[in-house]
């Protein structure tokens, strides 16, 4: 299903903007997951819409996807601050919506408490052009049934220490955007090159609340979808072992792959 939107060329998160983007029209090239084979099997079942609440009655909206137990992953510019790259004393809570549609909608809660905070950017990140590190965990407060019972054991993250292996492979994209036709969708796309800066292009278009997509290779997610380039075309943040020491290491997420 193609998807035809007026979208900005700096981000692909829906919210606060730094500058007025360029303006041009492009086509997403989606198929809404809609077989219930899909909607029950891996990456799809695991993906999420999310809202986050950064304060002044402002929201900032994305992607996302079940990683382990009541843990999302998704891009960092979609929790934390456009300049900085922190998160706000303002955010202090969002939403996550597993499906689409009844009964395939189920609403999640995620709270900041004094003493906890879900949103966790990764360290270092320095707001929305460090994008080499613009990847995060938020971690879900209020689960719905459906996440409290989802398997996540397949969910595996995918580290190519020679980001280079991964140019010509395809890749599946699953994203939750109230931006795409059918909410709800997939793509699949090819990496074409690494660029000077270390991300990875592609060759398919995005549209906004794209940010935060889980990019899967061979079943492993190898990065999440965080801009696009001057011809709209998408762009992932690569994971690395520096994202493995200093962000799931040290949030318990093990269910990673070295290549």
């Amino acid at each position: 299903m193609k998807t035809k939107l007026l979208l900005g060329v700096a981000l692909l998160s829906v919210g606060l903007s730094v500058a007025p983007p360029t303006i041009v029209e492009v086509e997403a090239q989606t198929t809404h997951v809609s077989d219930p084979a899909l909607r029950n099997s891996y990456p799809y079942n695991l993906s999420h819409y999310l809202e986050v609440n950064v304060g002044s009655g402002q929201t900032k909206k994305g992607s996302a996807i079940l990683i382990a137990p009541n843990t999302l992953l998704t891009a960092a510019h979609v929790v934390a601050d456009d300049g900085t790259g922190r998160v706000t004393s303002q955010t202090w809570s969002g939403n996550a919506v597993w499906g689409d549609a009844s009964p395939y909608y189920e609403l999640l809660e995620i709270k900041r408490t004094n003493t906890f905070n879900p949103f966790i950017p990764m360290p270092g990140y320095g707001g929305i052009w460090d994008a080499s590190r613009d990847v995060a965990l938020v971690k879900i407060t209020t689960p719905s049934r459906k996440t409290q019972t989802a398997n996540t054991a397949n969910a595996r993250l995918g580290i190519y220490r020679n980001t280079y292996d991964l140019v010509g492979r395809q890749f599946l994209m699953v994203s939750n955007s109230i931006n795409l036709y059918g909410r709800w969708e997939y793509e699949y796309g090819t990496i074409t090159e690494v660029r000077y800066d270390g991300l990875l292009q592609t060759n398919i278009t995005g549209v906004k609340g794209q940010s935060g997509s889980p990019v899967v290779v061979d079943g492993r997610i190898i990065g999440v979808v965080s801009n696009i380039d001057s011809n709209s075309k998408i762009v992932i943040t690569p994971l690395t072992m520096e994202m493995k020491t200093q962000l799931f290491d040290k949030n318990g997420i093990k269910n990673i792959d070295i290549y």
